[in-house]
């Protein structure tokens, strides 16, 4: 906390954050990760029980003989496709197929189809891996093929603490080339107080959550550099949270967040402003002047609606300014709730279809039919309220609109504009 933290000590407190934030995103990585391949384990398995058991069904089909002669390379490639794996047998071994395979045969087909299903959901467990901590596996690579889960998994685990090894060491441990006390450092020389505020706090964490590395542009082959993030303050604060009484942590959040969503009005309302400068009051869409007018009151609107909003009285402007970032902001949330309703509704129908469909087939299990459809409908329809609940909260302040023209706010234009134009 700011509040008596003086600059010439401010440094190794700032530098044991971050190392306590390192160590936080380390420890939520590596569980993260065991959840992955315990799930990617049990995905592996799922799909070999499936794949084995259709290849058994297949042979067994072989073995039973058919009234038209088969072509042993159509058989082989409609295994292929069916087993979904790319199975590698020489010519005799294909015409052994139809003439009823071998048990040497069918073990060798098991063999493959166990071989490359785990080569792949080996390296979709990499991929997985690397996306999560945004950056690859670095170092020696581990061969998939032959590989067991075991040695794979112990690979993983010892390229992630590597790695984590490795940023420990460039941004702290290294007392002369220290990436982030030096950005600790270049943060408290534009310090002018002894004194810290939260605001410079801030400032000085962002400077030690980002860093940059150099890259070649491969069209203009010249070097550039690329910005990286260092420091993921999340999890660590998740930890902070955890410790904190229920009640307390959730009106410290709530404050936060209708604090941000103040500010995000405020630059809206300072883009809104700059972007109508040239447009006069009278000129705005009418529903936001009517919501002018009612705030500042008739007498006052009526006086200066032939102004243009650059030129009104600093007070009006002001409360104009706020005005139309809170219809800007009105306008994004109103956006973003038809954007998470549209997605959600859409996959809640296809699963109330795939459901209608279901209870078909359970109707012969001497299962009412109509009290099971309500019944888990109901419960379908309250998960997509919680899931849209969620999906607003989460995505309320990271949110994008694409189309301006749908949140910013509209005016007509003058007959001189359009003249000039």
């Amino acid at each position: 906390e700011a509040p008596g933290l003086k600059k010439d000590a401010v440094v190794p407190v700032l530098v044991d954050l971050g190392r306590n934030t390192l160590a936080a995103e380390e420890k939520y990585m590596l569980g993260a990760v065991d959840r992955i391949m315990a799930d990617r384990q049990f995905r592996y398995q799922d799909q070999l029980d499936s794949r084995m058991e259709t290849l058994d069904t297949f042979l067994e089909g072989l073995t039973l003989g058919s009234e038209e002669p088969l072509n042993s390379q159509v058989v082989f490639n409609e295994m292929r496709e069916l087993i979904r794996t790319r199975f590698e047998l020489t010519q005799n071994e294909i015409k052994e197929l139809i003439e009823g395979p071998s048990i040497e045969l069918e073990e060798k087909l098991r063999d493959q189809v166990e071989s490359q299903l785990k080569d792949l959901e080996i390296k979709r467990l990499i991929g997985g891996v690397e996306r999560l901590l945004g950056a690859p596996l670095e170092g020696e690579q581990i061969q998939a093929e032959g590989s067991s889960w075991e040695s794979v998994t112990e690979w993983i685990f010892k390229k992630i603490e590597e790695q984590f090894a490795n940023r420990h060491k460039a941004y702290f441990d290294d007392l002369e080339d220290s990436h982030v006390t030096k950005s600790i450092e270049a943060g408290l020389k534009e310090v002018q107080t002894a004194e810290l505020t939260d605001s410079i706090l801030v400032k000085i964490l962002g400077l030690m959550a980002e860093g940059r590395k150099a890259a070649f542009d491969k069209k203009s082959h010249k070097r550039i550099w690329l910005r990286t993030q260092r420091l993921r303050y999340t999890f660590y604060a998740a930890g902070l949270l955890m410790g904190m009484d229920q009640e307390s942590a959730q009106n410290d959040i709530l404050d936060h967040l209708e604090n941000a969503q103040l500010v995000v009005q405020e630059a809206w309302g300072l883009n809104e402003i700059t972007r109508l400068k040239e447009v006069q009051l009278s000129q705005l869409e009418e529903k936001l002047r009517e919501i002018i007018q009612e705030e500042i009151g008739e007498d006052v609107y009526n006086k200066h609606s032939h102004q243009n909003l650059e030129t009104l009285p600093e007070d009006l402007k002001e409360k104009v300014q706020d005005l139309l970032g809170r219809s800007v902001v009105s306008n994004i949330s109103r956006d973003l709730f038809l954007r998470v309703i549209s997605e959600l509704w859409v996959e809640y129908l296809t699963q109330m279809e795939a459901l209608r469909v279901a209870i078909g087939l359970e109707a012969y299990a001497q299962r009412d039919p109509l009290v099971q459809y309500k019944t888990r409908g109901f419960e379908m329809f309250q998960n997509l309220m919680e899931d849209m609940r969620v999906g607003v909260v989460n995505r309320i302040f990271t949110f994008q609109p694409r189309n301006l023209d749908r949140i910013q706010a509209g005016f007509e234009e003058s007959p001189s504009v359009l003249k000039a134009d």
